[in-house]
């Protein structure tokens, strides 16, 4: 019984990371038109480096370093990445050094860390780079492990008590692309720091949060099947 339960979680992960690099392969071009590609990524709480995969084809565009960080658990057998470009870590624990880069990134797992560690997985992403890409499970979205939900204004507070800008510039391109999950769809932003805001051309359009708008992306997004 314990062999089937174990054989269907790794059937599971298999199929998420599927569907996870599936959606970056999508997203991460957009991202790229916004701030340019970016010489080096750090992804926390990275998995199988879904992410970091999409980036990395990308090396002729100088995408040159891609770090993944996420805990041992993460089988070396679902890597998309090579092991070198992996830091294992207890991220139930602790958060590794910071490592300097062009662009760093959390997707879908703040939720996963508990409340009062927040603020220092906003510590480790500012600390890292002027530009955070950023998603994290909002309140009754549902997931295994996820113990810590909180709507995207939770994290635009403490994103701003660091000098960082929420820019709502990723969602507008995929919310009504129902290949990528709809959490996804919902909860992607970019925080720019201002010396480097300074030095894009983004419309002003897309500093705006209105409430309404992400309250009613929620309701017609979150109660579809995502799994």
């Amino acid at each position: 019984m314990i062999t089937g339960i174990i054989k269907q979680q790794q059937y599971q992960f298999k199929s998420s990371i599927e569907r996870n690099h599936a959606a970056a392969k999508r997203i991460v071009p957009v991202v790229a038109e916004i701030v340019g590609f970016p010489n080096s990524v750090v992804d926390l709480g990275g998995g199988a480096g879904n992410w970091c995969k999409a980036f990395k084809v990308f090396e002729d565009m100088g995408v040159k370093q891609v770090t993944s960080i996420d805990n041992p658990s993460v089988r070396s057998e679902d890597l998309l990445i090579s092991e070198d470009n992996c830091v294992r870590c207890n991220l139930d624990k602790e958060l590794p050094p910071v490592r300097t880069c062009d662009l760093a990134m959390s997707i879908e797992f703040a939720e996963h860390v508990p409340l009062h560690r927040s603020e220092a997985v906003v510590n480790f992403l500012t600390r890292s780079s002027s530009v955070v890409l950023f998603s994290a499970a909002i309140p009754r979205q549902g997931g295994i492990g996820h113990i810590n939900e909180q709507r995207p204004d939770f994290w635009r507070k403490l994103f701003e008590d660091r000098g960082f800008q929420m820019v709502d510039a990723v969602r507008c391109h995929f919310l009504f692309y129902k290949n990528i999950r709809p959490f996804l769809r919902q909860n992607i932003y970019l925080y720019i720091a201002p010396n480097k805001v300074s030095k894009l051309s983004i419309s002003p359009e897309y500093y705006r949060v209105i409430p309404d708008e992400l309250e009613l992306l929620e309701k017609s997004t979150l109660k579809k099947p995502w799994n």
